[in-house]
């Protein structure tokens, strides 16, 4: 009688655990059904009817098929897709996932790492002014290439006078040697600006490059190349200026929330000697909403340059604070 009571309640509670069960298919061709209640990057954790709590290693598990709802569930496959499952013999065909639960596909910049970048203040009363700066950024890495896209704009008026307005897009591409630190690159860039003595300059240079770290927290490394610049309008000559560059850059994840990068490049000129151009860039950022990739932005780039027309300062420095949401 008791065996009896016991094997009743062994299929009392799997009937209830599988009317609303949730399944997982294991690489090979078993499946399990109970409740997951744990999802992890190395394991799943079922709980079963019968043989209770089951770690099993996320490496073994082809796909988990959560039924929340008591109808066929949503199985979410290895390679992120979403489907019906069936239950049993009879999976209504009608039943299939909520929209909420198809993953959102991005039709530009698919698969990069990109935000865009907002930045305004100004004030009215005794004094008008209006400081705004737009920018984004892309970047994509693969094991035989790296891309990275920035473009930004920046303006500023100060009385109803405007007192900066430029903008600028570049592009920079490695090309990765798999087992090796060193890598080949090759960048451009065009560069438009009301208040300089041009209207616009266009420059490029490519060479050789060596990763100095390259680990999960911290990436460093340098670059050398050849390249020119040639600028366009205002008082400019329309030549083509040779040029070297040297220069390194250096991302450091300080913790989950908190980013620093550092970067400069020194453009000495082939033809003049003693003539050079100098980038710095700075930049710290806070997240400060994990779920929707917002962060705080604050740093600053300065343009060295010694070769000035008139009376333009060798030393071009901007200094911002931005809102930076990542998609």
């Amino acid at each position: 009688m008791k065996t009896f009571g016991l094997a009743v309640a062994v299929i009392v509670v799997s009937a209830c655990a599988v009317a609303v069960a949730d399944q997982i298919t294991l690489k090979t061709g078993d499946v399990l059904i109970g409740e997951v209640t744990e999802r992890s990057d190395d394991h799943v954790r079922l709980e079963h009817p019968v043989l209770g709590s089951l770690a099993i290693p996320a490496e073994q598990v082809a796909s988990v098929a959560v039924d929340a709802t008591g109808q066929a569930p949503v199985v979410e496959s290895p390679a992120g897709q979403v489907e019906a499952a069936q239950v049993g013999d009879k999976a209504e065909s009608s039943a299939k996932p909520q929209a909420a639960r198809t993953p959102k596909r991005r039709l530009l910049f698919a698969g990069w790492d990109a935000s865009l970048e907002i930045g305004i203040n100004g004030s009215q009363g005794n004094s008008e002014t209006l400081n705004a700066r737009v920018a984004f950024n892309a970047a994509k890495e693969d094991d035989l290439h790296r891309w990275k896209i920035a473009a930004s704009y920046h303006t500023a008026t100060s009385g109803g006078d405007a007192t900066r307005n430029e903008s600028m897009a570049g592009l920079t591409k490695d090309w990765l040697l798999p087992g090796s630190l060193w890598f080949y690159f090759a960048a451009g860039r065009i560069d438009i600006d009301e208040f300089e003595s041009w209207d616009f300059r266009l420059s490029g240079t490519g060479g050789i490059g060596l990763e100095l770290v390259n680990r999960g927290d911290l990436e460093a490394r340098v670059r050398a190349g050849l390249g020119g610049r040639a600028e366009f309008g205002g008082d400019a000559d329309d030549k083509i200026k040779p040029e070297a560059s040297l220069g390194g850059e250096l991302v450091w994840q300080i913790n989950d929330r908190q980013q620093l990068s550092i970067s400069s490049t020194v453009y000495p000129e082939l033809a003049e000697l003693g003539e050079l151009r100098i980038t710095l860039a700075v930049d710290w950022q806070l997240k400060i909403d994990q779920a929707d990739d917002i962060s705080l932005k604050v740093g600053l780039k300065n343009e060295y340059e010694s070769g000035t027309e008139g009376d333009a300062e060798h030393n071009d420095l901007k200094y911002y604070l931005m809102l930076l949401h990542g998609f």
